[in-house]
Protein backbone atom coordinates (compact mmCIF):
# COMPACT_ATOMS: atom_id res chain seq x y z
CA UNK A 1 0.00 0.00 0.00
CA UNK A 2 1.57 3.44 -1.02
CA UNK A 3 1.28 6.31 1.71
CA UNK A 4 0.59 9.66 0.74
CA UNK A 5 1.79 12.18 3.75
CA UNK A 6 -1.11 14.36 5.07
CA UNK A 7 -1.02 18.25 4.18
CA UNK A 8 0.21 18.90 7.43
CA UNK A 9 3.13 16.66 7.81
CA UNK A 10 6.14 17.51 6.85
CA UNK A 11 7.21 15.36 3.85
CA UNK A 12 10.14 13.57 3.38
CA UNK A 13 9.82 12.56 -0.42
CA UNK A 14 12.81 11.36 -2.39
CA UNK A 15 13.18 14.94 -4.07
CA UNK A 16 13.01 16.69 -0.97
CA UNK A 17 15.81 14.62 0.40
CA UNK A 18 17.95 14.88 -2.84
CA UNK A 19 17.32 11.49 -3.55
CA UNK A 20 15.39 9.96 -6.41
CA UNK A 21 13.86 6.78 -6.49
CA UNK A 22 15.47 4.37 -8.25
CA UNK A 23 13.67 2.51 -10.81
CA UNK A 24 13.52 -1.20 -12.06
CA UNK A 25 16.32 -1.19 -14.09
CA UNK A 26 18.44 0.70 -11.30
CA UNK A 27 17.90 -1.53 -8.69
CA UNK A 28 18.70 -4.36 -11.10
CA UNK A 29 21.94 -2.89 -11.71
CA UNK A 30 22.30 -2.69 -8.04
CA UNK A 31 21.74 -5.92 -7.36
CA UNK A 32 24.35 -7.33 -10.20
CA UNK A 33 27.13 -4.80 -9.19
CA UNK A 34 30.16 -6.57 -8.07
CA UNK A 35 32.29 -4.03 -7.07
CA UNK A 36 32.01 -0.66 -4.60
CA UNK A 37 32.72 1.26 -7.86
CA UNK A 38 29.64 -0.32 -9.73
CA UNK A 39 26.98 -0.10 -6.82
CA UNK A 40 28.23 3.86 -6.66
CA UNK A 41 27.25 4.39 -10.28
CA UNK A 42 24.20 2.46 -10.26
CA UNK A 43 22.95 4.72 -6.91
CA UNK A 44 24.29 7.92 -8.51
CA UNK A 45 22.52 7.74 -12.02
CA UNK A 46 19.21 8.75 -10.62
CA UNK A 47 21.06 12.10 -9.24
CA UNK A 48 22.58 12.49 -13.04
CA UNK A 49 19.02 12.33 -14.19
CA UNK A 50 17.12 13.64 -11.10
CA UNK A 51 17.20 18.06 -13.45
CA UNK A 52 16.07 16.48 -16.08
CA UNK A 53 13.16 14.07 -15.09
CA UNK A 54 9.26 14.99 -16.48
CA UNK A 55 6.60 13.19 -15.15
CA UNK A 56 5.91 10.53 -17.11
CA UNK A 57 2.37 10.03 -19.23
CA UNK A 58 0.45 6.98 -20.06
CA UNK A 59 0.70 3.44 -19.04
CA UNK A 60 4.15 1.73 -18.05
CA UNK A 61 5.91 -1.04 -19.72
CA UNK A 62 8.45 -3.64 -18.88
CA UNK A 63 11.43 -3.71 -21.14
CA UNK A 64 12.70 -6.97 -22.41
CA UNK A 65 14.56 -9.01 -24.98
CA UNK A 66 13.01 -13.09 -25.76
CA UNK A 67 15.22 -14.49 -28.41
CA UNK A 68 16.64 -11.76 -29.01
CA UNK A 69 13.77 -9.43 -30.22
CA UNK A 70 13.06 -6.52 -28.47
CA UNK A 71 9.64 -6.99 -26.59
CA UNK A 72 7.76 -4.91 -24.17
CA UNK A 73 4.27 -5.26 -21.64
CA UNK A 74 1.95 -3.79 -18.80
CA UNK A 75 3.93 -3.33 -15.86
CA UNK A 76 1.09 -4.64 -14.18
CA UNK A 77 1.32 -7.97 -15.64
CA UNK A 78 4.67 -8.98 -13.75
CA UNK A 79 4.72 -10.06 -10.17
CA UNK A 80 8.63 -9.99 -9.78
CA UNK A 81 11.49 -9.42 -12.28
CA UNK A 82 14.48 -11.96 -10.75
CA UNK A 83 17.91 -10.94 -10.57
CA UNK A 84 19.30 -14.12 -12.29
CA UNK A 85 17.85 -17.67 -13.76
CA UNK A 86 17.11 -19.71 -10.75
CA UNK A 87 18.54 -23.15 -9.96
CA UNK A 88 16.00 -25.39 -11.21
CA UNK A 89 15.17 -29.12 -10.34
CA UNK A 90 13.92 -30.63 -14.50
CA UNK A 91 10.82 -32.62 -14.90
CA UNK A 92 11.62 -36.19 -16.25
CA UNK A 93 10.49 -36.17 -20.03
CA UNK A 94 10.06 -32.68 -20.47
CA UNK A 95 10.48 -30.77 -23.48
CA UNK A 96 12.77 -28.50 -24.07
CA UNK A 97 11.26 -25.04 -23.56
CA UNK A 98 10.60 -26.50 -19.85
CA UNK A 99 13.63 -25.39 -17.65
CA UNK A 100 12.07 -26.73 -14.65
CA UNK A 101 10.99 -26.05 -11.30
CA UNK A 102 12.44 -23.71 -8.50
CA UNK A 103 11.01 -22.51 -4.71
CA UNK A 104 10.06 -19.14 -5.62
CA UNK A 105 9.22 -17.70 -1.82
CA UNK A 106 6.53 -20.90 -0.57
CA UNK A 107 5.53 -21.95 -4.06
CA UNK A 108 6.50 -24.22 -6.30
CA UNK A 109 7.04 -22.39 -9.47
CA UNK A 110 8.04 -23.47 -13.41
CA UNK A 111 10.53 -21.42 -15.68
CA UNK A 112 10.18 -22.00 -19.50
CA UNK A 113 11.22 -20.61 -21.96
CA UNK A 114 8.71 -18.43 -24.18
CA UNK A 115 10.16 -18.47 -27.61
CA UNK A 116 8.54 -21.45 -29.40
CA UNK A 117 5.37 -20.59 -28.32
CA UNK A 118 6.03 -16.45 -28.95
CA UNK A 119 7.25 -17.19 -32.41
CA UNK A 120 5.16 -20.19 -33.20
CA UNK A 121 8.35 -22.42 -34.01
CA UNK A 122 8.70 -25.28 -32.06
CA UNK A 123 12.81 -25.24 -32.88
CA UNK A 124 13.45 -21.95 -31.53
CA UNK A 125 15.24 -21.36 -28.43
CA UNK A 126 15.25 -18.43 -26.49
CA UNK A 127 16.76 -20.02 -23.20
CA UNK A 128 17.77 -23.01 -23.70
CA UNK A 129 18.85 -25.65 -21.12
CA UNK A 130 22.56 -25.40 -22.17
CA UNK A 131 22.46 -21.90 -22.65
CA UNK A 132 21.06 -21.22 -18.83
CA UNK A 133 24.37 -19.28 -17.93
CA UNK A 134 23.15 -18.23 -14.04
CA UNK A 135 20.69 -21.05 -13.20
CA UNK A 136 21.53 -24.34 -12.84
CA UNK A 137 19.33 -27.12 -14.48
CA UNK A 138 19.60 -30.30 -11.85
CA UNK A 139 18.51 -33.57 -13.09
CA UNK A 140 17.43 -35.91 -10.56
CA UNK A 141 19.43 -39.19 -10.99
CA UNK A 142 22.03 -37.95 -13.28
CA UNK A 143 25.44 -37.08 -11.47
CA UNK A 144 26.88 -33.74 -12.53
CA UNK A 145 30.10 -33.68 -14.53
CA UNK A 146 33.27 -31.23 -13.46
CA UNK A 147 33.40 -29.55 -16.83
CA UNK A 148 29.56 -28.77 -16.14
CA UNK A 149 28.93 -25.84 -17.86
CA UNK A 150 25.16 -24.93 -17.08
CA UNK A 151 26.59 -22.17 -14.55
CA UNK A 152 28.67 -19.71 -16.14
CA UNK A 153 28.93 -15.90 -16.62
CA UNK A 154 29.01 -13.11 -13.98
CA UNK A 155 24.78 -12.07 -13.46
CA UNK A 156 25.16 -8.99 -14.78
CA UNK A 157 25.70 -10.59 -18.56
CA UNK A 158 23.41 -13.91 -18.40
CA UNK A 159 19.49 -13.65 -18.86
CA UNK A 160 17.21 -13.70 -16.04
CA UNK A 161 13.53 -14.39 -15.72
CA UNK A 162 10.06 -12.66 -15.26
CA UNK A 163 7.27 -14.03 -13.30
CA UNK A 164 3.74 -13.35 -13.88
CA UNK A 165 0.32 -14.78 -13.16
CA UNK A 166 -1.68 -14.81 -9.82
CA UNK A 167 -1.71 -18.50 -7.22
CA UNK A 168 -1.21 -21.97 -9.14
CA UNK A 169 -1.73 -19.35 -12.59
CA UNK A 170 1.94 -18.42 -11.76
CA UNK A 171 5.15 -18.95 -14.80
CA UNK A 172 8.34 -17.62 -14.75
CA UNK A 173 9.47 -17.02 -18.39
CA UNK A 174 13.38 -16.77 -19.21
CA UNK A 175 14.09 -14.01 -21.44
CA UNK A 176 17.83 -12.98 -22.86
CA UNK A 177 17.30 -9.28 -20.41
CA UNK A 178 15.39 -7.36 -18.95
CA UNK A 179 15.49 -3.31 -19.76
CA UNK A 180 13.85 -0.10 -18.03
CA UNK A 181 10.33 0.95 -17.80
CA UNK A 182 8.68 2.77 -20.58
CA UNK A 183 5.75 4.84 -20.45
CA UNK A 184 3.09 4.23 -23.56
CA UNK A 185 -0.22 6.07 -24.49
CA UNK A 186 -2.66 4.74 -26.28
CA UNK A 187 -2.26 6.70 -29.57
CA UNK A 188 1.88 5.24 -29.34
CA UNK A 189 0.72 1.81 -29.95
CA UNK A 190 1.28 0.48 -33.85
CA UNK A 191 -0.87 -2.45 -34.72
CA UNK A 192 1.07 -2.73 -38.13
CA UNK A 193 3.48 -5.71 -38.18
CA UNK A 194 7.02 -4.37 -38.14
CA UNK A 195 9.70 -6.35 -38.54
CA UNK A 196 12.50 -6.47 -36.32
CA UNK A 197 16.42 -7.24 -36.78
CA UNK A 198 15.99 -10.49 -36.22
CA UNK A 199 13.09 -10.15 -38.81
CA UNK A 200 10.74 -12.08 -36.62
CA UNK A 201 7.43 -11.07 -35.04
CA UNK A 202 5.39 -12.79 -32.12
CA UNK A 203 2.62 -14.52 -33.67
CA UNK A 204 -0.85 -12.66 -33.78
CA UNK A 205 -2.51 -13.89 -30.67
CA UNK A 206 -0.12 -12.71 -28.66
CA UNK A 207 0.80 -9.21 -30.38
CA UNK A 208 -1.37 -6.35 -29.42
CA UNK A 209 1.33 -4.15 -31.41
CA UNK A 210 4.40 -2.39 -31.70
CA UNK A 211 5.71 1.41 -30.87
CA UNK A 212 9.45 2.71 -30.96
CA UNK A 213 11.11 5.49 -28.06
CA UNK A 214 12.12 8.63 -29.18
CA UNK A 215 15.92 7.59 -29.01
CA UNK A 216 15.36 4.29 -29.77
CA UNK A 217 16.33 2.23 -33.00
CA UNK A 218 14.17 -1.13 -32.75
CA UNK A 219 10.85 -1.43 -32.24
CA UNK A 220 9.41 -3.11 -29.56
CA UNK A 221 6.54 -5.52 -29.92
CA UNK A 222 4.09 -5.36 -27.21
CA UNK A 223 2.85 -8.80 -26.00
CA UNK A 224 -0.61 -10.06 -24.64
CA UNK A 225 1.19 -11.19 -21.70
CA UNK A 226 -1.61 -12.95 -20.10
CA UNK A 227 -2.60 -14.77 -23.42
CA UNK A 228 0.92 -16.45 -23.64
CA UNK A 229 0.66 -17.38 -20.01
CA UNK A 230 -2.61 -19.11 -20.23
CA UNK A 231 -1.31 -21.03 -23.37
CA UNK A 232 2.33 -22.12 -21.53
CA UNK A 233 0.08 -23.44 -18.43
CA UNK A 234 -1.88 -25.36 -20.83
CA UNK A 235 1.24 -27.27 -22.46
CA UNK A 236 3.14 -27.11 -19.13
CA UNK A 237 -0.07 -29.33 -17.33
CA UNK A 238 -0.30 -31.47 -21.16
CA UNK A 239 3.40 -32.55 -20.46
CA UNK A 240 2.83 -33.12 -16.79
CA UNK A 241 -0.44 -35.35 -17.98
CA UNK A 242 1.47 -37.13 -19.91
CA UNK A 243 4.50 -37.87 -17.56
CA UNK A 244 1.58 -39.42 -15.20
CA UNK A 245 0.00 -41.59 -18.03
Amino acid sequence: MLNTPQQDEPKHSSSSSGTPPLNLSQLLALARAQTIDEQSDALEQPHRAADSVTPPTGDPYLLFTCADVACAAPLTHFREVLPTLPTTVALPFSPSWVLGFFAFHTDLVGLVDPAPFLFADPEMTGISRARARNGRIIVPGLAASPNNALRQGAPESGPTAVVVGVGERTLALAVSSVGDIAYMGKDDLDTAPVLTAPARVPVERFRAGSFTLRDSQPAYQVLKINALLDTLLDSLMSVEARSHE
